[in-house]
């Protein structure tokens, strides 16, 4: 009777011991609690990265270090930001990467288990370190990539004199759309288009995918000077004629030595309207043009004079 009573004790004493040990472990691996955070400032430049992180933790504070029971996660982001991969569960840590890419607002909103975690609104903004207009993303670096660009440029404003590309929508073929479409081909050429083509500054610190001839001049090119003799290749020459309503605003590319532009709409025989075509044009030609208008001299009211692509400043 003795060694029983005594054994007693014993056994249940292992039992508490084990308890306390299951317990422990329980404590240990059990998530009680989901932890999120939006590695986010208020606003971010085009090109930052954001990280979204959910971290589980035990009874105790400790991060869980298994994926045992990991609930699915569901993210909300707003347009302007990408995900960078894939993200899954790697012990008690979910891990999201985030790029800002276009301007844009709204809402990160993290969600896990059918439970919001986090949320926070941020801004996109592109940064502008020279206060042109021009996002720095955008600004051609060296004379290189500069030079690179400008030989795009004139290469693909050029062959649309000989064959239009189908590349080029046919209801951006104007004046003007001649140019954004050379520009843009350029971008690509240095590998600066960003997704979407949104590339022509607007004035109000946004940036659209099209821009009427006035626009180009107003935001997105800087005026070098009246006179034809500061005009370099890739260059534009930018005329204004009031009278003409419907389009009162034109635009050329130099050459060097020539200009190419699209005519605009322009009549037909029969007096209705026609597409209009690209001419590639001597500028002694241009100077000699039958209506005076048309002529690159700062003599000329309708010549608003040689201007150049900030882009390259």
């Amino acid at each position: 009777m003795t060694s029983v009573a005594r054994e007693r004790p014993r056994a249940r004493m292992e039992v508490a011991c084990a308890a306390s040990a299951v317990l422990a472990v329980g404590v240990a691996l059990v998530p009680v609690r989901l932890s999120a955070t939006i590695g986010a400032p208020d606003w971010l430049p085009v090109g930052a990265t954001v990280r979204v992180r959910i971290e589980r933790q035990n009874l105790l504070g400790l991060a869980i270090v298994h994926a045992l029971g990991a609930p699915p996660v569901r993210l909300s982001v707003p347009s302007g930001l990408r995900a960078l991969g894939r993200p899954r569960w790697r012990g008690g840590v979910w891990v999201q990467d985030l790029r800002a890419e276009t301007p844009g607002r709204g809402p990160i909103e993290v969600d896990a288990g059918g439970r919001e975690l986090a949320s926070r609104t941020v801004a996109v903004r592109d940064a502008d370190g020279d206060g042109d207009g021009v996002p720095d993303r955008l600004e051609l670096a060296g004379e290189a990539e500069r030079a690179r660009f400008i030989e795009t440029f004139i290469d693909v404003a050029v062959a649309q004199a000989r064959g239009l590309d189908d590349h080029w929508d046919a209801a951006q073929r104007d004046c003007a759309g001649l140019v954004r479409f050379a520009f843009r081909q350029a971008l690509r050429g240095v590998g600066r288009l960003p997704a979407g083509g949104a590339v022509f500054p607007t004035g109000a610190g946004t940036l659209a995918a099209t821009a009427t001839a006035q626009g180009l001049r107003d935001h997105a090119t800087a005026r070098i000077s009246r006179s034809l003799s500061d005009a370099r290749p890739g260059d534009l020459l930018f005329f204004r004629q009031p009278e003409a309503r419907s389009m009162p605003d034109h635009v050329m590319v130099v050459l060097g030595d020539a200009v190419v532009y699209h005519t605009g709409p322009m009549a037909r025989p029969d007096g209705s309207a026609g597409p209009g075509e690209v001419r590639h044009v001597r500028l002694a030609d241009l100077l000699r043009h039958p209506d005076d208008r048309w002529h690159p001299r700062s003599d000329n009211p309708s010549f608003l004079g040689v201007y150049r692509w900030r882009a390259l400043f």
